[in-house]
């Protein structure tokens, strides 16, 4: 069993707790704070596409976010596809109960019951 309560553990964790107040303090000058974590997701969707070679650029991207119903390319489509899929997993797994939600993401277990 590997012990998490090591003086080096709990450092990491203070800075790591400092670093989260401070991006904290620092969104509330962004008016909307929603555009920051989509961006994660838009870029966790880029890089996961690429691996797949599904190669898109930043500017298609995000050319693609502002019109959607425009003639974007496939890539940046599926890209966009692949984050729309990421944020609805990410709010069925937070709908879950906290322990349904490490046995969800720990086991990769499906759990399509739960989220009715």
């Amino acid at each position: 069993m590997v012990d998490l309560e090591t003086v080096a553990v709990l450092k990491a964790l203070a800075t790591a707790n400092r670093a989260l107040a401070e991006l904290k303090g620092r969104a509330t000058a962004i008016p909307n704070q929603g555009v920051l974590i989509d961006t994660l997701a838009l870029q966790e969707a880029k890089a996961s596409s690429e691996i797949e070679n599904i190669v898109t650029t930043q500017d298609e991207l995000f050319q693609a976010e502002l019109f959607p119903e425009g003639a974007g390319s496939a890539a940046a489509k599926e890209v966009a596809r692949y984050r729309d899929a990421l944020k609805l997993d990410v709010t069925r797994i937070l709908s879950l109960p906290f322990p349904l939600i490490v046995f969800d993401v720990h086991w990769r277990r499906p759990l399509q019951q739960y989220y009715k």
